[in-house]
């Protein structure tokens, strides 16, 4: 079955390429906002949805 294990490693590797580009995405999102970036600004300048920057910025006040 050769060909079941590819198909399981590739899915595997799709799903860690989302995943980091997903962390990438917050971690730049991060840095705006800590630079004093408007939410809205962010979302707009860089095409991010609206809800996932004020996701970014609600963990970032739980975490202070």
């Amino acid at each position: 079955m050769p060909g079941m294990s590819q198909a399981i490693l590739e899915r595997g590797f799709i799903q860690g390429r989302e995943k980091g580009r997903e962390q990438r995405d917050r971690e730049k999102i991060e840095a705006m906002l800590r630079k004093g970036k408007d939410p809205e600004a962010i979302a707009d300048f860089c095409d991010y949805p609206l809800s996932l920057v004020k996701e970014v910025e609600k963990s970032m006040l739980s975490m202070a």
